[in-house]
């Protein structure tokens, strides 16, 4: 080969930059037939790349307009309005006329018609129906009549959830009292509600079920219908009661009375606490009052009751008798060792559960113990089964029942506890010392004595010095507690708060 054809060969390579080598040797071997060399590799132009840009967001979404409260009101009240009713509206009031039907009195109006009130009690609106209808009178009602009910609702009542007003955020502390049911259905409960909120109390505990084992309202759950436990309900709804001492910015607390119960267990002996050789156990007051802690069927009753409770909207369960009987118990066979459990294991299970319940509810739950466990005997504790150490982590608050009469004579060197309001405080300091060497923190919130009872020294000035002790060892709040429902030393020993007037 010519040595100028390699030297072009050469050159071809050289200069020809980002040809591969396959490329180059196909260059190559033109140039050496004497070809001409191909036309120039013109590299196609690279693509416009756009600006990278952040896609335009949606236009958002409307707001969906908010129901309009008056056609929800309309809608609730219509709903649940009794036969023989119609629904109309005298400016922003909702009216409701019922047309009589043979038979009606004023009193099964007012019965049928006070949950769609802003009234408290069935007598309350019998008033009100008089004085909202001329020429009323008593007895059966002219058929076909035009009765207006008055008072009616001016917004929809809360329930469940939405109606809980949990504890203050300012101060935690819950200081109240507790009603029984009779006090419940009484025309004077909101009037009772006044006085607490004139004092800032901020609790009432009050049963939903107590040791009779009777209900405060008329209960939907089947056993409870089985065993015929709204017998003597003294309220037509439990939601309505929350309502009017949420209104005064009174938290509910609902006891729930648990194992013993003085209506199921006569009527269903095979829940009922068994005796040794077969049969019921009979408590020394004759009758069979204890259900039993480990029954599957006992528990799951007692979870239908506080889920109830928790519809209504009340604040707090409280659990009562939530242990094992501790008196006559000589030929009790609580048949422990049978199922492999203590009483300790069977109550801290039991807690637990009712505590998965409330907390799905964001609602609090609290214990009433006796005193005497704060002082860790292990007879106390297997006999009752409440053992402070492994019930608190499954609570937010423990009312220890520290009654200065009920300490046996002799405590602390007294010869007669019930005259020393400082029980109290000894009580509440034990619990409290009780759950923090567990290295727990949890509000305690001790009942105070109400009654006179063993004490020559009651009235206002000793519930006040028990409320002095109890704060003075760090207690959260506390609960007096008078079964009878008289609370006049009470009130007497929490003032009336002073009603400070904003100056222009």
């Amino acid at each position: 080969m010519p040595r100028r054809w390699l030297r072009f060969s050469f050159a071809c390579a050289l200069f020809l930059p980002g040809l591969d080598a396959s490329v180059s040797r196909g260059v190559s071997l033109s140039c050496a037939r004497n070809e001409l060399p191909p036309s120039p590799i013109v590299a196609a132009p690279q693509p416009v790349v756009a600006e990278a840009r952040p896609a335009p967001e949606p236009p958002a979404a409307a707001k969906p307009t908010p129901p309009d409260p008056k056609v929800l009101l309309r809608s609730w009240v219509q709903a649940r309005l009794p036969a023989g009713a119609t629904l109309d509206e005298d400016g922003p009031e909702l009216v409701i006329v019922h047309k009589a039907r043979k038979g009606d009195t004023v009193r099964d109006l007012a019965a049928a018609y006070v949950d769609l009130t802003t009234l408290y009690s069935e007598g309350d609106l019998v008033s009100a129906i008089f004085k909202a209808n001329a020429k009323m009178h008593h007895g059966p009602l002219a058929e076909g009549s035009a009765i207006r009910i008055p008072r009616v609702v001016t917004e929809v009542p809360k329930t469940g959830d939405e109606a809980r007003l949990g504890w203050p955020k300012d101060d935690p502390a819950l200081r109240g009292i507790y009603a029984n049911a009779t006090m419940a259905g009484h025309p004077s409960f909101p009037s009772l509600l006044d006085k607490m909120a004139q004092r800032g109390m901020n609790a009432l505990v009050i049963d939903v079920k107590d040791v009779t084992g009777y209900f405060t309202y008329p209960s939907k759950i089947p056993l409870a219908a089985e065993v015929k436990a709204n017998k003597h309900v003294t309220v037509s709804s439990f939601s309505r009661l929350v309502r009017f001492a949420h209104a005064r910015g009174i938290r509910v607390v609902a006891r729930v009375t648990c194992f013993r119960d003085e209506n199921v267990g006569p009527q269903k002996h095979a829940l009922a606490v068994q005796r040794r050789g077969g049969g019921a156990h009979v408590a020394p007051s004759k009758i069979v009052d204890w259900l039993d802690p480990a029954n599957e069927q006992v528990q799951a009753y007692l979870v239908d009751v506080v889920d109830e409770a928790l519809e209504a909207g009340v604040d707090e369960i409280q659990l009562d008798y939530v242990r094992y009987p501790t008196e006559g118990t000589w030929d009790a066979d609580f048949k422990l060792k049978d199922r492999g459990l203590t009483t300790v294991q069977v109550i801290t299970d039991f807690v637990k559960r009712i505590h998965e319940r409330t907390l799905k509810a964001h609602a609090a739950l609290s214990l009433d113990v006796f005193g005497v466990v704060a002082w860790r005997d292990k007879r106390d504790i297997d006999a009752t089964g409440q053992d402070l150490r492994e019930l608190a982590p499954h609570i937010e608050a423990l009312s220890p029942m520290v009654y200065p009469s009920h300490f046996a004579d002799g405590f602390n060197g007294y010869e007669k506890p019930g005259d020393h309001a400082d029980v109290v405080g000894i009580g509440t300091r034990r619990a409290i010392q009780e759950i923090e060497n567990a290295g727990l923190k949890v509000p305690v919130r001790p009942w105070v004595q109400a009654f006179p009872w063993k004490t020559t020294t009651f009235g206002a000035a000793y519930v006040a010095d028990q409320i002095a002790s109890a704060k003075s060892v760090g207690a959260s709040g506390w609960l007096a507690w008078n079964s009878g429902g008289e609370y006049g030393a009470t009130f007497g020993a929490v003032p009336v708060k002073k009603t400070v007037v904003a100056m222009k």
